[in-house]
């Protein structure tokens, strides 16, 4: 089994690391500490994810430092950045980032499920319509070749971004850590279902079944990875938090309890190595 996991381990991709510096949260490795590990595993690539600020220019300076891992960035449209804002959106696009966060811990819907008083940040207008920035951000996704994730917003805002995104010619959508309830939206098999219809992959992340913030089961995400189908899925972390182990360690987890879980050695390499690679252009 050590041997099969050093396999899936070597040329894998993680969409979906956290890191340090973190204005909010303890982590467990910095950026440079997570691409070397990465590297250390024999891993393709890594994209680095902040709720706070834009992570492509760092990714390009560790790139540096780690030739032998491809190193992304991206940016969430979270507050920290402005929320909606498409100016923020091209500068990023300008400096390489590669997926496109909807917001995430900002989101109005994430505001609701924890209690705060402020308003957060909803996809629609007060006619319940795309909120008009959107149609910007999107053209310009589409321009630089970007993957539109959904972030932490609802059901229906993931619907209305998705089918803009779609007739703007965007090519790439992908569903944040689906089944996650810790934060972000309680999606259902059915829904799932819907985006892989409207041509998104599902991201599958290790933090809603393992570790010190799991609330699903294993057993739970290699059953939806069945019924979805692997061919439309791509496994990731979501760790970096300092109360789990570091996200390669993760990532090696998360392989591992899949394949006990029933789910084959080819399906795996398909979502934590072919898919994400097409899904980042490599």
């Amino acid at each position: 089994m050590a041997a099969d996991l050093d396999d899936l381990l070597h040329g894998a991709i993680d969409l979906h690391v956290h890191f340090g510096p973190d204005a909010h949260l303890q982590r467990s490795v910095d950026a440079l500490e997570a691409a070397q590990q990465a590297a250390a595993a024999g891993m393709a690539a890594i994209v680095l994810k902040s709720h706070d600020y834009p992570t492509a220019p760092l990714a390009t300076i560790v790139q540096c430092a780690v030739p032998g891992l491809r190193v992304f960035g991206g940016l969430t449209l979270d507050k920290q950045i402005g929320g909606l804002n498409p100016a923020a959106v091209e500068v990023s696009a300008r400096l390489g980032a590669k997926i496109l966060w909807m917001p995430t811990l900002s989101s109005a819907n994430d505001h609701v499920k924890f209690g705060r008083h402020e308003p957060g940040i909803s996809l629609f207008n007060d006619s319940g319509n795309l909120a008009e920035p959107l149609w910007e951000i999107l053209k310009l996704a589409r321009e630089h070749d970007m993957i539109v994730a959904s972030g932490h917003v609802t059901v229906p805002e993931i619907h209305a971004v998705f089918r803009a995104a779609s007739q703007v010619g965007v090519e790439r959508l992908l569903i944040t850590h689906a089944l996650e309830t810790l934060a972000g939206p309680t999606l259902t098999l059915s829904d799932l279902h819907d985006f892989v219809r409207m041509g998104a992959l599902i991201e599958f992340s290790y933090l809603t079944c393992g570790g010190a913030l799991a609330t699903e089961p294993p057993a739970k995400i290699a059953a939806a990875i069945k019924n979805v189908g692997a061919s439309h899925c791509v496994m990731s972390t979501d760790y970096g938090q300092k109360k789990n182990v570091p996200p390669v360690e993760g990532l090696r987890r998360f392989i591992a309890e899949m394949i006990a879980c029933g789910v084959t050695v080819a399906e795996v390499h398909d979502m934590a190595q072919t898919n994400p690679a097409a899904l980042l252009g490599l």
